[in-house]
């Protein structure tokens, strides 16, 4: 979960709307810490980082979003027939496509990304680490396109100017005929913390290996997808978004159409050893201003279907994830997550051992369900 987080208004007055462009200081960010996207200041790059850490406030740090390069604001234009999707699956192809998700390959990926099992301290956006961190999430989703055999199957690096660290693009090409929209289910793979050691587990190191086992058994299922699909890993997230706003402007830029948009962040808090509490539900986000109500329908029927827990929504009143770049694009975005706080979040303390990965295995669930069920193209005669 960011630091970096906005408000998108647009969604919730439903009129596209553009933010005058501004230009403050040499070396000064353009801060929003409303709900309101005119609600901005240009700060120095010491007291962005005191909004960050919130030093005299809660630990988690103030909601804000660096807005500097991103100041436009986009009403959500629907795809044709994006509500339509498939029939449920029946119960026998349901528990083959789900049967494919190896939990111990998200426990391995895990364990290399947090330090366990490898010399990385941290994936902070800024650091060799973190960089290292986004190639070798790349160089293992390769590996899944070429142990699979899957021509479709492609990934690639999404660099960034802001930051060193990449952002990482699994795609599975679509089926269906012509120019069709994507489907898109994201995390972010960068940490913080106060510290250089930076472990990032829940936050987002969670959400990270649940997008790429659903890719993995996705692949391995063999399930053909009309629609295109993508399966992104976000760069710089927690301090304002950095990489996925780069990505949903410049899809906006190009005019690639997109469908939907879920994203994963914190789905894992926690393990019983860990002596914090368990999550139990699907959190479902329902701020209108940053997520789409049709797709969110859409989602809780997946949960339904897919998943074995229930689900409650939740309200951050914050764009508290990647979801909101893409919402602030003019794309329909939905978000889930675990149903409970998390004390060690943006610290050293945010560690491997703290995950349960049997509720993480219900969220892959619901990544593939997603994919799956939104991946169906549109008719026709629409």
């Amino acid at each position: 979960i960011c630091f970096a987080m906005q408000l998108l208004l647009v969604a919730l007055v439903g009129v596209a709307g553009v933010l005058a462009a501004e230009e403050g200081p040499a070396g000064w960010r353009l801060i929003q810490t409303g709900p309101d996207p005119t609600n901005t200041e240009w700060m120095s790059p010491e007291t962005v980082e005191k909004v960050l850490f919130n030093l005299a406030g809660p630990m988690h740090g103030t909601p804000f979003m660096d807005v500097t390069e991103h100041q436009a604001v986009f009403a959500t234009k629907p795809v044709p027939g994006a509500n339509r999707t498939r029939a449920p699956l029946s119960a026998t192809d349901l528990q083959k496509i789900l049967g494919f998700i190896n939990i111990e390959e998200t426990k391995t990926n895990l364990a290399y990304l947090t330090g366990e099992t490898s010399e990385l301290l941290s994936r902070i956006h800024n650091t060799a680490d973190g960089v290292a961190a986004a190639k070798w999430i790349a160089e293992i989703m390769e590996s899944y396109c070429e142990e699979f055999k899957n021509t479709r199957c492609s990934v690639r690096l999404f660099n960034h100017t802001r930051t060193q660290q990449p952002s990482v693009i699994a795609s599975i090409a679509g089926s269906g005929e012509g120019e069709l929209p994507l489907v898109i289910i994201g995390a972010h793979e960068d940490s913080i913390a106060r510290t250089v050691r930076a472990p990032g587990a829940d936050d987002d190191g969670t959400g990270t290996v649940t997008v790429m086992e659903a890719f993995r058994a996705f692949l391995e299922s063999g399930y053909d997808n009309e629609l295109p699909l993508e399966f992104q890993l976000y760069a710089a997230e927690e301090v304002g978004l950095w990489g996925s706003a780069d990505i949903a402007q410049d899809y906006r830029t190009r005019r690639v159409a997109v469908k939907s948009m879920c994203q994963f962040d914190m789905n894992g808090c926690c393990s019983e050893a860990s002596g914090l509490r368990r999550g139990t539900k699907f959190n479902v986000c329902v701020d209108a201003a940053f997520t789409d109500a049709a797709l969110t329908q859409r989602l809780r029927d997946v949960i339904d279907t897919y998943g074995n827990l229930e689900q409650q929504n939740f309200r951050y009143n914050y764009a508290a994830s990647d979801h909101a770049s893409f919402a602030r694009n003019g794309y329909a975005a939905c978000h889930v997550k675990e149903d409970v706080s998390y004390p060690p979040i943006h610290t050293a303390n945010d560690l491997y051992s703290n995950i349960d990965f049997e509720y993480l295995a219900e969220f892959v669930k619901v990544a593939i369900g997603f994919i799956t069920e939104e991946s169906l193209a549109t008719p026709p005669s629409q």
